[in-house]
């Protein structure tokens, strides 16, 4: 299936003469049997009369010429079901009798459910008497999370505007940013002061305003369907109900045609922005007449044309509302044609009354539009202009049509109203249903990323866990999943992806990604950080070396290293510290740090230790000299004077024995041994 790109629609009722509805452009259906396919949520807002029920009528249209459809429309609140079975290229009419909104604004569960087994356009008419409307009602895969709101043109006098949204799923926040003042619960909010609501499965939140709520702003958690209305319009006397589903933010386009419908003159348009800065150029063709105007989120440009027709674009995506109040009240979308899509387009008329559509054809072959394959007659409103054409055209009967072109590559979007004296009218477009599924499945609750946790000094892995997410199949059917991760898996500082690939029968991938940051918020481990260092020297500054720290990380990745001072570089007399910081690559920290004291100590300096020596060197040798002579002088006084040959007081023979430094002086008994060491004279 193709992707769908944009579906709009709102019917205006008259009293007595005229029904205004929007025909919405949707791209073709997959068609299946035997499963559960498409899955609708819808709700709507009071009658115009309290206690009177709506009894809301749905319409279910066949896209294909293949099988029958079978499917059930479920209304939790009254316990009931709906079955129907739908002939191929058929519709089924299908009435939800006793069905009470109510006036009581707030949580209800009076949402409507619509599922089939094969694809199926569903719209829905709803009111009281000739005060009734009708709208598109969207598939869950066309829904969103972001929308504007708007109301009623504030030139009409109304009973007061409503507004409710409905949910698919359990635990769906809501926040609602409200253009104008809004009081609730005794609590006054505004844009700068949301509103937060939260709603479950098929349950809805309906909300009256008494002003005009145009730019009221809300955002969900997971998809939402939205219907804005109002029970009754009155403006110089004629009446009408109106309800409209208003697009999602991702519907929105960049590129109008705004003309005026048939049988009518003067229109009001409204521009909504939802992007920062959006300019618009506002062209009213024919007059000469171009505006340019800059908006911010929630902001509308308004105008009103007597005639003719107005070209639109913008630099942002915007949301194009028309109204019409000259002859009778209606509000309507105006389809952007940068989402038009090719034909053929294959809808209905409910009623066997004519119904006059305005339709834009990407060609400027006007007569090449065809309804059932014959040629129409219209009337062209505007031709080439920026390659598009818009032709004004009468459908007659009651059967189900076919609007083509003869190049089948022409684009064509188109609007239907109705002139006359009947009962309700809506018409809805479809592209030709293909037997190819080529629409993923649409997955909810996909984490926001990243998925935060911090690192455990402990261990270097850390469990992390999330609420996984799930996806849901437009064929019904279960869809295979498969991930690379599970909560409560272990992750390690830094971050990691995580990948959830749902794929549905046809092989239709669809993939949730996102980010598991795990904070490393654990320092590095230091080794070997030094004790401080006490070093004595006799010189003003001394070379110190140590051993170096180290440090390791938990992630396992290599740390950087910075410090103050490195070994062998010199270190003066004094206290100095020294600074190890290591960094992980979180940014981490961890510091060593040490003291290295240098001390002073008393020494003596090397020219007065080499005096020293030389005094001392010069003293041994005085005393040596001094103990030769008087030695000499002992001889002398033993021996007299002889030559080696002395003899002591008895007369005994000396001795004398030399040897280098050495000098023996032994007598024959003995009795004398004299050493003497020191230079001699003689031996």
């Amino acid at each position: 299936m193709t992707d769908i790109f944009f579906h709009i629609c709102n019917k205006m009722k008259s009293f007595l003469l005229m029904e205004l509805l929007c025909i919405i452009f949707v791209s073709h259906n997959v068609s299946g049997q035997g499963n559960i396919r498409i899955r609708h949520v819808l709700s709507m807002i009071p009658s115009y009369r309290e206690s009177y029920d709506y009894n809301p009528t749905l319409y279910l249209l066949s896209t294909t010429e293949k099988y029958i459809i079978n499917g059930r429309v479920s209304v939790p609140y009254q316990q009931r079901v709906y079955p129907f079975t739908i002939q191929p290229l058929g519709y089924h009419i299908l009435s939800v009798s006793n069905y009470d909104v109510g006036y009581n604004t707030g949580y209800r569960s009076l949402a409507i459910t619509v599922e089939a087994d094969g694809d199926v356009v569903v719209y829905c008419s709803g009111g009281y008497g000739s005060y009734y409307d009708s709208f598109y009602v969207m598939p869950f895969n066309q829904l969103g999370k972001e929308y504007y709101l708007y109301s009623y043109d504030p030139y009409s006098t109304n009973i007061g505007s409503y507004f409710s949204i409905s949910a698919l799923q359990e635990n769906t926040d809501i926040l609602i940013y409200f253009d104008k003042p809004y009081i609730y619960s005794s609590v006054t909010y505004d844009r700068y002061n949301p509103l937060a609501i939260k709603l479950n499965s098929y349950s809805t939140h309906l909300f009256e305003v008494t002003t005009d709520f145009t730019g009221t702003y809300l955002e969900s958690t997971k998809p939402v369907s939205v219907i804005c209305g109002t029970p009754e319009v009155s403006f110089e006397g004629r009446r009408s109900a109106m309800m409209d589903i208003p697009a999602p933010v991702e519907s929105w386009g960049s590129l109008f045609l705004v003309t005026y419908f048939k049988s009518q003159s003067n229109y009001l348009v409204r521009v909504l922005a939802a992007y920062n800065n959006t300019e618009i150029s506002v062209e009213t063709i024919g007059l000469n007449d171009t505006r340019i105007v800059t908006l911010q989120p929630g902001e509308y440009y308004h105008q009103e044309v007597p005639t003719g027709t107005m070209f639109i674009s913008s630099s942002n995506p915007v949301m194009v509302v028309q109204y019409t109040w000259s002859k009778y009240p209606a509000m309507v979308m105006v389809p952007p044609l940068d989402r038009a899509i090719k034909g053929p387009l294959r809808f209905i008329n409910l009623v066997s009354e004519n119904n006059d559509l305005t339709v834009w054809i990407s060609s400027l072959d006007v007569h090449g539009l065809l309804v059932d394959g014959v040629t129409i007659t219209g009337t062209p409103i505007e031709t080439d202009y920026y390659g598009w054409s818009i032709i004004h055209i009468t459908v007659e009967g009651d059967e189900n049509h076919v609007l083509s072109h003869v190049d089948p590559d022409v684009r064509i979007v188109a609007i239907a109203y109705r002139n006359g004296y009947s009962a309700n009218a809506v018409m809805y477009f479809v592209q030709e249903d293909s037997d190819i599924d080529t629409v993923p499945p649409f997955i909810y609750d996909c984490p926001d990323s990243p998925v935060t946790a911090e690192s455990n000094a402990n261990s270097n892995l850390v469990s992390v866990f999330w609420n996984p997410p799930t996806a849901f199949d437009n064929s019904g059917l279960d869809v295979k999943e498969n991930s690379n991760f599970n909560p409560g898996d272990t992750f390690p500082p830094g971050s990691t992806d995580v990948f959830y690939t749902f794929t549905d029968i046809s092989d239709n991938n669809a993939t949730c990604m996102f980010e598991v940051l795990v904070r490393d918020v654990t320092t590095p481990d230091i080794m070997h950080c030094p004790s401080d260092l006490v070093i004595s020297t006799c010189t003003s500054f001394i070379e110190v070396s140590w051993e170096e720290p180290t440090a390791f990380d938990d992630s396992g990745q290599d740390v950087t290293r910075n410090m103050s001072h490195s070994p062998g570089d010199q270190f003066f007399i004094g206290d100095t510290t020294v600074n190890y910081i290591f960094t992980d690559l979180a940014g981490n920290e961890a510091i060593c740090n040490f003291l290295v004291t240098i001390g002073p100590q008393k020494c003596t300096s090397p020219a007065v230790t080499g005096l020293i020596v030389a005094i001392t060197i010069f003293s041994l040798a005085i005393i040596l000299l001094i103990i030769a002579i008087v030695l000499l002088c002992v001889q002398q006084q033993l021996c007299g004077k002889c030559d080696n040959d002395c003899r002591d007081e008895q007369g005994n023979l000396i001795e004398l024995r030399g040897l280098h430094n050495v000098l023996s002086i032994i007598d024959m008994t003995g009795k004398y041994d004299i050493i003497v060491q020191g230079p001699v004279d003689g031996d």
